[in-house]
């Protein structure tokens, strides 16, 4: 029983990530690209959007080792 809330867990972690990242892409060619206006670089935002994602991903495994 532990283990399928896990995967419940694991599917809604993964789907809230996928949101994360598609709106971060996405946003991105919504940005004007007026001259003199600093827009938000691109490979920052999506690293800030991956390393919480990288970091949720080695909580889940830890997880799983731990269950019995």
């Amino acid at each position: 029983m532990r283990a399928a809330f896990f995967w419940v867990a694991v599917l809604s972690c993964l789907a809230g990530q996928a949101m994360i990242l598609r709106s971060t892409i996405r946003a991105r060619a919504h940005v004007p690209r007026a001259r003199g206006l600093a827009t938000p670089r691109f490979a920052a935002e999506l690293a800030w959007a991956i390393l919480p994602a990288a970091m949720l991903a080695a909580t889940l495994a830890l997880t799983w080792r731990a269950l019995p």
